[in-house]
Parts: structure tokens; C-alpha cells; sequence
């Protein structure tokens, strides 16, 4: 593999890590923000709601798929 090989992939893998970092952190504000709201619900309710909005968000950022 060339140099320029390597510099090409190594920032690649730079890009996916930022990628992913972000998303991450965009899940922990929306998980905090949530929290916040959730007072006095049940575990089991927190959970459940919880399911439901990461699911919506992820039909968001996902391409439909071509029919």
C-alpha cells in the first residue's frame, strides 16, 4: 500500500470515528434532555418512551428504502 493509500484510509477512519462520535453525543444530549422530562414516570414507561422517540429519530436519518 502506497503513502498516499495509507493517508487516504487513515482519514477515513478519521471521518467514521467523527461521524460516530457525533451521533453519539447528539444520543446522550437527546437521552439527557429526556431524562429531564421524565419525572415520575415508571421504569418500564421510561423505557418504553424512550424505544419509541430512538426509533423515530432513526426513521429520520435513514434513507427510505427504493421500491
Amino acid at each position: 500500500m502506497s503513502t498516499d493509500e495509507q493517508a487516504a484510509r487513515g482519514l477515513a477512519d478519521v471521518e467514521a470515528y467523527l461521524y460516530q462520535e457525533a451521533h453519539l453525543s447528539a444520543a446522550r444530549l437527546r437521552v439527557a434532555a429526556f431524562l429531564a422530562q421524565s419525572a415520575g414516570l415508571s421504569h418500564r414507561q421510561i423505557h418504553r418512551h424512550a424505544g419509541h422517540r430512538e426509533r423515530h429519530h432513526v426513521r429520520l436519518l435513514s434513507p427510505s428504502p427504493a421500491t
